[in-house]
């Protein structure tokens, strides 16, 4: 405060009565002494700090814009300005939140200014802020908290890696037709016939040792395909010899080529053996694709350039660089590499050499007979070699340490957008094939390499991935070849499927009631179920995939109208299971119900295999009756597979009551634990894999 009034009572007079007499020339004039423009800090101090805290990401283009206002006026008043990101096309859809008290949406300006004690106004996509530092700090940083939700939760992280059990050498990906995959019988969908040719099925191809050119894909079947097709993709020649040698033959058939080049050493070929690292064992593929513009495999292929018209034949790889590469010279070098680097003579011919300097002139010589004189050469180092000699890695440590990469980093911004989340939180993974679906023709027609398919396919073209559930992964995961323990738990519990609302004049919202199987009372209410992170786990050459998921499930109070009026008007018989309910007029309408039966599996202390059966329960109505009878063992029948991790359920029960913009105490590290020897992440994987590979030994 001396400091303060220091500047108030001496300084700013000075800066007035400076500013006023030199009001013409400008602020200050040129006369001004260097003293005076000197800058430096004339009292110790330090500015506000308003930087994020400690743990947030900083995700977001904006900073917090707080200006101090006059202290004797405002009473220490802070005015911040929190702006809302572009990416929010409607703000009341950020601000309203769930229903909380007697089914009625949150107002998060509301809830914030009455547990912070600050002012706020809502101006267009700004929100003004008013009140003391600490508690303008904490309100900001609960819009902050409720915005990252927010997005998180409308547009989900969707990464996709890939993987190939074996050790392998360099590989393309092609996304292979679903009617044309060799192992279509594996991928169980639900559709009308005539739209599986609209999925895709994401399969490696390898580069030929021998053309260095992909060859065809193993698991792409040419069955269906037509005769002049076919032999066009696969003629029948005898041996990779008789067609190298065929091409010798045909070496003249362009003649244009040919006549202008001059003759040059033949070309040194490396044995296949020589080539490391092989790619495994695939079916040698008489002719392959074009390496850099593949054909279109399993489709029509009409294929022409300057050097095939369809008439002549295949013109290789290896051919056009034997055609293009110049011959190797063993003679000397032109007459003018020599006057640029002039022979060493000795020092007894020197003086003779200037004393008819004067009258002999360099005459360049065009003959190639005369023997090499000695001069001094420069030779370039050939950077090639230092290349060769550098042991690359492998593709399959290449692999793993993209797909770790890609599913960290998915994960910690999927777990940091849901700590501020309140409700259910499930980090859960499933079993089934990855099917893509939105290919066109610019996806289908090319060969793309592993870091394109999330930075290009995905985001750039727009395609989807989805995985499907097979009913063989449930007959191969409950036998005993896999689970070889007994399950430790079973329950069954229904899920009424309902259009509900608590006033006549809101309308409906769907929510789902889960009803336990042998108590009559209402265990939980969801209102929306949206997936945060998906990880889509392709693992090529086997016959399925798994998907990783990061989901949330919003839930509200089950203990108003007209969840505890539509409990009452339910019954059970405990002999038949026949149950009875009836709709709460204006209020409350149930569509279907699903009964569920969860069979619960520990391997291991981490991970817990759930395998639940899903039946869509027959129900008719009663006749005289507003009530309706619902039938158990009638209705549609399927199966679901889900692996969790046991470790990561307890910390995501802190999630259940949380104020609005508030924050759990468990950190991003506590899930993942990527500082340990074997992270969530690794385990989570590894486990899979495994049971990946052992339904690959039951199905073979």
């Amino acid at each position: 405060m001396q400091a303060e009034g220091i500047i108030r009572q001496q300084l700013l007079p000075l800066l007035n009565q400076q500013i006023s007499h030199d009001y013409i020339n400008g602020t200050f004039s040129s006369e001004t002494p260097a003293s005076i423009v000197q800058r430096g800090n004339s009292t110790n101090g330090r500015p506000l700090d308003f930087e994020i805290e400690e743990g947030e990401e900083e995700n977001f283009s904006y900073q917090p814009v707080l200006e101090q206002q006059d202290v004797e006026d405002t009473n220490d008043l802070v005015v911040a300005t929190f702006r809302i990101l572009p990416i929010i096309q409607n703000v009341s859809n950020l601000l309203i939140g769930p229903p909380q008290q007697n089914m009625q949406p949150i107002d998060y300006i509301k809830a914030i200014e009455s547990s912070t004690g600050v002012k706020c106004c809502l101006e267009n996509r700004i929100i003004k802020i008013t009140g003391e530092l600490e508690s303008v700090k904490e309100a900001e940083c609960r819009f902050r908290v409720i915005q990252k939700t927010y997005i998180s939760r409308i547009k989900p992280k969707v990464v996709t890696c890939l993987h190939y059990p074996e050790e392998s050498g360099q590989y393309g990906l092609y996304f292979c037709n679903l009617d044309l995959y060799r192992h279509k019988k594996f991928v169980h969908i639900q559709l009308r016939p005539d739209e599986p040719s609209r999925f895709c099925i994401l399969i490696p191809t390898f580069i030929n040792p021998h053309t260095n050119e992909y060859d065809p894909p193993t698991d792409l079947v040419y069955s269906d395909i037509p005769q002049p097709l076919h032999a066009i993709l696969a003629p029948s020649v005898s041996s990779n010899h008789t067609r190298l040698s065929t091409i010798e033959n045909s070496h003249n058939t362009i003649p244009p080529l040919q006549s202008t080049l001059p003759k040059r050493a033949p070309v040194m070929t490396t044995p296949p053996s020589m080539y490391t690292p092989t790619s495994p064992p695939t079916p040698t593929s008489t002719v392959s694709g074009d390496r850099f513009h593949p054909p279109n495999w399993g489709g029509d292929r009409t294929f022409t350039s300057s050097f095939n018209t369809g008439n002549l034949d295949y013109l290789s790889s290896e051919r056009l660089a034997r055609a293009f590469t110049p011959p190797h010279s063993h003679t000397s070098d032109t007459p003018s590499l020599m006057q640029d680097f002039p022979s060493l003579k000795s020092t007894s011919s020197i003086d003779s050499d200037l004393s008819c300097s004067a009258s002999v002139k360099h005459r360049p010589s065009v003959s190639l007979d005369k023997p090499k004189p000695r001069r001094v050469m420069r030779i370039v180092p050939q950077k090639s070699s230092s290349v060769m000699n550098q042991q690359t890695e492998s593709m399959l440590h290449r692999v793993k340490r993209y797909n770790y990469y890609m599913i960290k980093n998915a994960l910690e911004e999927g777990l940091e957008a849901v700590r501020g989340f309140r409700g259910e939180i499930r980090l859960s993974a499933k079993l089934g094939k990855v099917m893509w679906s939105n290919i066109n023709g610019d996806i289908s027609h090319k060969v793309w390499n592993l870091q394109d398919i999330n930075d290009i396919v995905v985001k750039e073209l727009g395609a989807k991935p989805s995985t499907t559930l097979d009913e063989n992964i449930i007959n191969c995961m409950s036998s005993e070849r896999l689970l070889q323990t007994r399950p430790f738990r079973k329950t069954s519990f229904y899920e009424f499927h309902c259009q509900a609302r608590n006033q006549p004049t809101l309308p409906y919202r769907k929510v789902v009631l889960h009803m336990n199987q042998g108590v009559l009372d209402i265990d939980k209410v969801v209102i929306t179920e949206s997936k945060v992170t998906e990880v889509n786990w392709i693992s090529l050459d086997r016959k399925y995939d798994f998907q990783l998921n990061l989901t949330t499930k919003e839930l509200i109070r089950k203990d108003v109208k007209p969840f505890t009026t539509f409990i009452k008007w339910i019954s059970i018989c405990p002999i038949t299971r026949v149950m009875t309910y009836e709709d709460v007029n204006n209020f409350l309408e149930v569509e279907y119900i699903l009964l569920k039966s969860t069979t619960r599996y520990r391997t291991g202390p981490l991970f817990i295999v759930e395998i639940t059966r899903y039946e869509k329960v027959r129900t008719k109505q009663v006749k005289g009756s507003s009530k309706k009878t619902s039938l158990p063992g009638q209705g549609e029948v399927w199966y679901d597979f889900e692996v969790i991790n046991a470790l990561c359920d307890a910390p995501f029960k802190d999630n259940l009551d949380l104020d609005p913009g508030c924050k759990v105490k468990w950190k991003t590290e506590d899930i993942l634990q990527t500082e340990s020897t074997e992270s969530t992440i690794t385990a989570f994987v590894k486990f899979l894999l495994q049971l990946i590979e052992g339904i690959e030994r039951v199905i073979r």
